[in-house]
């Protein structure tokens, strides 16, 4: 018998398991099974995230998609800075020194904490495929991850523009009716350090119980009457959330929230809650931080769990929020 004889029957005999049978065929890209992976496309943008259920991830070329059952995964295009904070990376309970930025040049976050007894926080939390970064204390504590923007990559591709994206995982356990908690931002101080948001999420305080609200462009102190817009979203447990800001947009689409990859019906007519101008662009210093989990002025931290956090310079659309969404609720911490 001849080697090629021999692997005709070797693949005859595999073709009849379906998923190794495409695999073999060069039809991996077909869905299959909800846990398969995909092959290597043509063309496209190139994924970092594996399939849903545990596929693999896409080849390393161009237009390598490891999206799987999430159509294409988690995409890089238009990515300002991505923090995955992996289980693999440390202890639970331990405290890492930064939050690594993923996306070149980076701008890496110190971790600054905040002691209560034994505990600290922020602390690691969790299990591959949801690590995180924890808030064990009750909300207003000083505890964060940090980094001045300087003149880098944030204030070249996000001041002055009009569109953008913040990413999040996110599960909030406590919030305080006396602290609006930050949970991601950027921010600045003034003269008598009161808190001034550039562009942050925010939950408790002045907010109605099980309200999320979003700041935007704050130039001056940020009160209860400057929000950008509100929704009702529950934080008790792991969400991806997605705040796509884009003025350009008719008044009532300029400021949209997605929770796992479904848009939330912002509360209109609220008293406080104004969308930007038409056309407004964000005005960003090079003074200004990018803070988890609290404010420039601290005393702003939340209860709960940071399992990733993004920010791109453009709007995302829905088709790609919803693969986004699918590839961080099967796995927000880095694809190996």
């Amino acid at each position: 018998m001849t080697i090629r004889d021999v692997l005709m029957l070797a693949v005859g005999a595999v073709c009849m398991v379906p998923l190794a049978c495409a695999e073999i065929t060069g039809l991996a890209d077909l869905e299959i099974d909800p846990a398969s992976s995909s092959a290597s496309g043509a063309g496209g943008t190139t994924s970092t995230s594996a399939g849903l259920g545990g596929g693999g991830r896409g080849g390393e070329g161009q237009g390598g998609n490891g999206g799987g059952a999430c159509g294409d995964g988690l995409e890089d295009g238009g990515v300002v800075v991505r923090y995955f904070i992996n289980a693999s990376d440390g202890a639970v309970g331990s405290v890492p020194q930064k939050v690594p930025d993923t996306v070149t040049p980076a701008l890496d976050l110190d971790v600054e904490v905040t002691n209560l007894g034994a505990d600290m926080d922020p602390q690691r939390e969790g299990e591959f495929p949801h690590g995180g970064l924890a808030w064990s204390q009750m909300p207003g504590n000083d505890g964060r991850a940090w980094a001045a923007i300087g003149s880098g990559k944030l204030l070249g591709r996000l001041n002055g523009k009009q569109a953008h994206t913040v990413e999040l995982v996110v599960r909030s356990q406590g919030i305080s009716n006396t602290v609006t908690s930050r949970l991601f931002g950027l921010h600045a101080r003034d003269a008598n350090d009161e808190k001034i948001d550039r562009l942050s999420l925010v939950a408790g305080g002045f907010l109605p119980s099980g309200r999320l609200g979003a700041y935007w462009n704050q130039q001056a102190a940020s009160y209860a009457g400057d929000l950008a817009g509100q929704w009702t979203v529950d934080l008790s447990v792991r969400q991806v959330v997605h705040l796509v800001m884009d003025t350009n947009a008719p008044a009532l689409e300029r400021v949209r929230l997605y929770v796992n990859g479904s848009q939330v019906p912002g509360e209109v007519g609220v008293a406080g809650v104004t969308p930007p101008s038409a056309n407004e662009p964000l005005s960003l210093q090079a003074s200004d931080e990018l803070i988890l989990g609290n404010s420039a002025a601290l005393g702003a931290s939340f209860q709960g769990v940071l399992y990733y956090a993004a920010v791109y310079d453009e709007a995302l659309d829905e088709p790609r929020i919803a693969a986004h969404a699918c590839a961080l609720l099967a796995s927000d911490d880095a694809p190996f």
